[in-house]
């Protein structure tokens, strides 16, 4: 899918309106919902009792959008259940979201020990990569991914976000493509690449939105990040920054993960997936899309439209 990264990554309008394009999979956050009563004292329950509660407590958290409860519950289990796969699973998702990767690597890191067949993880596993701006980690995953299910829609659209990143535009189409996209989609992800990648590469990004456009009228995608294009290439933005000294150092240094994530936080939607393979749809709430990218949660994976 196309700010992109435990998918789409892994891939599309994976900020916009962003990489976490990406295609992440239980349904989405539910801002509405009704909190339960937090779970008595440990010591008025029994241990089996103490999992259920605790564990129930966290999963409305983590559906209501309460990232940091739910991590404090799920951290919680942990230590009623050593290496608990619910709860790595969300806290690695999690983590992701808040920029915290090294939790986010030791959480996959202990998943993959009893779980290395697991597409989807895999999958969310290359998107944490992608967010870390490590193409390459990204990429080794995200192929795991596809070799163990070679239909995984969230996965391809991931990959092409990283192949986007490295230059390789083309095999980032291509990707984009196989994964089942609407042309007029596919071209969208590649111009939210485009856009991703700066100002320089800002008239490509607008060659493909206007390709989306022609092939479906109504691809709203390709109008949103048209808006976005507009708004930093405004003849004012750019006397603005003209008139800015820049430091000398500033052109050679890299964009930190930190940075990307939340100057690309992925919208819900950008690319949409034909196939629900995620496992982690809790964690794909996203900011709303806006004029100027938003700073917010990241979806895990591919993202796709509600």
């Amino acid at each position: 899918m196309l700010r992109i990264r435990h998918g789409a990554m892994a891939l599309g309008l994976t900020g916009l309106i962003l990489v976490q394009a990406g295609c992440v999979s239980t349904s989405a956050s539910l801002t509405t919902a009704v909190l339960p009563a937090a779970p008595a004292s440990h010591d008025e329950l029994s241990k089996d009792k103490q999992i259920q509660t605790t564990l129930a407590f966290a999963r409305n958290l983590d559906k209501s959008g309460s990232d940091d409860g739910a991590i404090d519950q799920y951290e919680k289990l942990l230590k009623l259940v050593r290496d608990h796969p619910e709860s790595l699973r969300r806290l690695a998702v999690l983590y992701d979201r808040r920029a915290d990767f090294s939790n986010a690597e030791s959480a996959y890191k202990k998943l993959a020990r009893s779980h290395s067949r697991d597409a989807d993880l895999m999958c969310d596993w290359g998107y944490s990569y992608y967010l870390r701006n490590n193409w390459r980690e990204a990429e080794a995953k995200l192929r795991r991914a596809l070799e163990i299910d070679s239909h995984h829609a969230r996965a391809r659209c991931n990959l092409g976000l990283v192949l986007g990143q490295e230059d390789r535009f083309d095999e980032a189409l291509t990707m984009f493509r196989q994964a089942g996209l609407e042309e007029a989609d596919a071209h969208c992800d590649l111009a939210f690449v485009y856009w991703s990648r700066g100002r320089s590469f800002y008239d490509r990004a607008r060659r493909e939105c206007v390709l989306a456009r022609q092939l479906n009228p109504a691809c709203s995608k390709a109008q949103e990040l048209l808006a976005q294009l507009d708004e930093a290439q405004s003849p004012r933005k750019s006397r603005v920054a003209a008139s800015t000294p820049m430091p000398q150092t500033q052109a050679t240094k890299p964009m930190t993960s930190e940075e990307r994530h939340e100057k690309y936080p992925l919208p819900p939607g950008w690319a949409r997936v034909p196939t629900k393979t995620n496992t982690q749809a809790a964690a794909a709430s996203a900011p709303t899309p806006s004029v100027k990218p938003a700073n917010g949660s990241i979806s895990q994976g591919t993202v796709t439209f509600d």
